[in-house]
């Protein structure tokens, strides 16, 4: 089985949760950049982040050499910004050759998911979602969230 782990991450808590998941599982690791950062250490980011979340839109992103095609598995990662997912993610959900691909969702938050896991799960047929899980992106948490990524991605390679 041929495995991709596909994240954004602005603070680095969804890169700690993707980088584990390739080094267990053996999987490519393909981080998700867009073509104009997002601010990260001021108040602008929750201000153009939630804008740009709230209002569901995609934002450009930089090309990325990697043919989807020839997974079996992709699993998609991102922090969750104004209760839906980050905005470069929602952009690679639209990949068109994402279709008929086997797909499993995380997201890292400071809170709760709220609606940014049914969202993602909308960009997909429910037949192609093998599984999902959420996890609270403090620094507090890393430890369990490292052991919880581990547990989980075993679980979904078995599930393909």
């Amino acid at each position: 089985m041929k495995l991709l782990i596909v994240y954004y991450s602005l603070e680095g808590s969804t890169r700690t949760i993707a980088e584990e998941m390739a080094r267990v599982s053996g999987g490519d690791l393909l981080e998700i950049h867009p073509v104009k950062e997002f601010p990260s250490q001021s108040g602008w980011k929750y201000v153009v982040g939630g804008f740009y979340s709230t209002m569901r839109r995609p934002c450009p992103i930089q090309d990325y050499d990697v043919d989807l095609e020839k997974y079996d598995l992709i699993v998609i990662g991102t922090p969750v910004w104004a209760y839906n997912p980050s905005p470069p993610i929602v952009t690679f959900m639209k990949d068109p050759d994402l279709k008929g691909k086997k797909i499993a969702l995380f997201c890292t938050h400071g809170g709760g998911p709220k609606s940014a896991m049914d969202v993602m799960k909308s960009y997909f047929n429910p037949e192609q979602i093998v599984s999902t899980i959420d996890y609270i992106g403090s620094a507090d948490n890393k430890e369990s969230n490292i052991l919880r990524a581990q547990k989980w991605i075993k679980v979904i390679m078995k599930l393909i």
